[in-house]
């Protein structure tokens, strides 16, 4: 048999012993079921649910590495130009804030100013953040006795195991510490809610933590909203609630109106651009909200099951009731913000549920504190279907399509290796590049850039086509006629690996004059750290990288040498670049405007066969040799298509076509 040890208490007095259990209004009945155990007792259950804890994390992480979001890149570009003394904007030009995590850019930074590699900044970040909801959950749980260290490890597994902590950990965006911030304040919120005598000052950590998730993210005010309103109704609107709230408010307020006033001075808007763009409320969007909150929740199961239970459980009971209505109104308001505003998400591995999945383990911990010493926990009951519960709960986390959808969604680093090229190749010139996907290319290429799908463009933000509202979310905007007019240089449409103009360009953009006449596809091909190729359109006219005229000279840069549409550029070991021809597969250019005269072919300088059609009847002009090298006489001024082929049996590197007028 078991021993139990009781603690002697000291008798109360008559008058204390009588007010005893009438609690304070505002004040949960029986505030000591939550209170802490001795730091001694908790500590080394701590070390070692910690230890577990991260080592599980670090293995999940791994499993999705090297998963990293497109749109983690956008922000880091934001940091990067902002170390370099650009300030917090995407490209030259209007500033405008194509963020929505300040707070997670200013850490990235911090760390980034030490030398530290901007991913690698926020990897760590992530995995910290991650790693402190743990801290968190040991902090607010953890009491000491053996079936508290069980819930609190079983809590702390549910979290690191889940496919969105291991998916977004190292995903190099903000929600897990969207997580860390959201645990805490609520840890430290339940705990100050156990206090029949609370100060209004102890409220400032709280909600400076709530601030922080407010820089984090523009929807994080929402918590602050809901848990200001809670801390007013669970004290019945009396004064001592208005100073609570009050003080609790005080600093997300400051903070929240500190960023909207930088916005103003800064950026001159009172929205982000971020808002223009991504939010468009329609029937489809409801439904694609509806739809993905449903599936969300699936791909949890059965912690929404129990999580549900136990809500239920906490809001009924009456020394509970106020902490499960705080829970509960929490993830109602998210769930709630998530179908009617945001609608969805593109990304794997369900980011936008993580504060739920939070959510959800802080109220089964918090039922499983309260039922800690009844016969519903007892061991013989509860393990071997808990066990069942668990395993299922970690098969659907490594089997839930969206979940291996992120596994799998890597193409951002296949932009290290187009931005690397397009850096080095084009580090002189530093073409205007116009992209779809504005995270990995632009900020691993450096270059000025246009976001077509306009989340970091002033104008394009404020367009809205034909269709609004029906189409994928944050890539309904567009509007060809204007993209045209700012000339791009360079045109990547799609993902790093390039393809013809698609979403609101796809409709009118490939039978426009200006893009018909003026762009051809030209492949680039990059081997830094490995070999890819991407499909870039070339603005044939432009003054920095198409074709340069002068008074008797034509030069053709090798890119736009790719008639047949399969000629790759590639760069060489001075960072030129140059295509590939021989024998049997040459390279050239179709209608090419060449006014009349006599045309020595004066680049490349290898032994190549001159060959250059005229329009319409297709007739090859006469090649003969001028100064020794191979020249044409063009009767008179037209397009024609030049060819260059090897004359030789192996390969040769063409820089270029320069043609020379006697």
């Amino acid at each position: 048999m078991s021993r139990r040890r009781v603690e002697s208490r000291p008798a109360l007095s008559p008058r204390r012993a009588r007010g005893a259990d009438r609690p304070r209004a505002g004040a949960d009945p029986h505030p000591g079921w939550i209170e802490s155990a001795p730091p001694n007792r908790c500590l080394p259950a701590a070390i070692v649910i910690g230890l577990l804890a991260v080592a599980v994390l670090a293995a999940n992480a791994s499993y999705y590495y090297p998963f990293l979001a497109d749109d983690a890149l956008i922000s880091l570009r934001y940091v990067q130009r902002f170390l370099h003394g650009h300030g917090l904007t995407w490209t030259d030009g209007r500033p405008v804030e194509g963020y929505s995590n300040f707070l997670w850019m200013m850490l990235a930074a911090a760390f980034g100013a030490t030398g530290l590699d901007l991913i690698r900044s926020v990897q760590v970040l992530g995995f910290l953040a991650s790693a402190a909801v743990v801290v968190a959950l040991c902090f607010g749980f953890l009491r000491g006795t053996r079936r508290s260290t069980v819930c609190v490890a079983i809590g702390s597994l549910a979290w690191v195991l889940s496919g969105p902590a291991g998916a977004w950990t190292l995903a190099g965006m903000e929600p897990p510490l969207v997580a860390c911030l959201l645990a805490w304040s609520l840890v430290l919120i339940l705990r100050l809610a156990d206090r029949v005598e609370a100060a209004p000052r102890s409220w400032l950590l709280p909600g400076f933590l709530l601030g922080c998730l407010g820089l984090t993210r523009p929807d994080g005010p929402l918590f602050s909203l809901v848990i200001g309103s809670w801390l007013l109704v669970r004290g019945r609107f009396r004064g001592s609630a208005w100073r609570q709230s009050a003080c609790l408010l005080s600093l997300p307020v400051a903070m929240f109106l500190g960023q909207l006033l930088f916005r103003r001075a800064y950026y001159h808007e009172w929205l982000p651009n971020v808002a223009y763009v991504k939010i468009s409320p329609s029937t489809t969007h409801l439904a694609a909200g509806f739809q993905y909150v449903l599936h969300g929740l699936a791909s949890l199961r059965p912690l929404p099951e129990l999580s549900l239970a136990a809500l239920v459980f906490l809001c009924l009971h009456r020394e509970t009731r106020s902490r499960g209505f705080l829970l509960l109104s929490a993830a109602a308001a998210w769930l709630f913000y998530l179908v009617f505003l945001v609608g969805g998400d593109i990304f794997g591995a369900w980011r936008h549920l993580i504060p739920v999945l939070v959510l959800f383990i802080l109220a089964d911990l918090l039922a499983l504190q309260f039922l800690q010493s009844s016969w519903l926990l007892a061991p013989k009951k509860w393990v071997p279907l808990g066990a069942l519960l668990f395993a299922w709960y970690v098969y659907d986390q490594f089997t839930n399509e969206r979940n291996v959808w992120a596994k799998s969604d890597q193409w951002a680093w296949n932009g290290r290796v187009v931005g690397l090229t397009l850096k080095h190749g084009f580090a002189d010139s530093r073409p205007l590049l116009a992209v779809t996907a504005a995270g990995c290319v632009p900020y691993w290429s450096e270059l000025p850039c246009l976001d077509l799908l306009g989340l970091n463009d002033y104008t394009l933000a404020r367009t809205r086509p034909a269709g609004w509202g029906q189409g994928w979310i944050g890539h309904e905007v567009g509007d060809s006629r204007y993209v045209l007019s700012l000339q791009p240089d360079l045109m990547l449409f799609g993902t790093p690996g390039g393809q013809a103009p698609l979403y609101v360009y796809g409709r009118d953009m490939p039978e426009m004059p200006e893009f018909k006449d003026y762009y051809d596809p030209c492949n680039f091909a990059g081997t830094v750290p490995y070999y890819f190729n991407s499909r870039i359109w070339v603005r044939r006219t432009s003054p920095k990288i198409g074709i340069q005229r002068r008074d008797n000279e034509i030069f053709v840069p090798p890119y736009l040498l790719n008639f047949t549409h399969f000629a790759i550029t590639s760069l060489d070991g001075e960072g030129r670049f140059y295509v590939t021809a021989s024998s049997g597969m040459p390279v050239g250019i179709l209608d090419l405007e060449i006014p009349s005269g006599c045309w020595r072919l004066e680049e490349p300088e290898q032994q190549v066969r001159l060959r250059v059609v005229a329009p319409g009847d297709s007739t090859v002009l006469e090649e003969r040799c001028l100064e020794g090298r191979p020249s044409v006489t063009v009767p008179r001024a037209d397009k024609y298509s030049v060819l260059l082929e090897a004359t030789g049996t192996g390969e040769i590197r063409i820089y270029g076509l320069r043609l020379v007028r006697e």
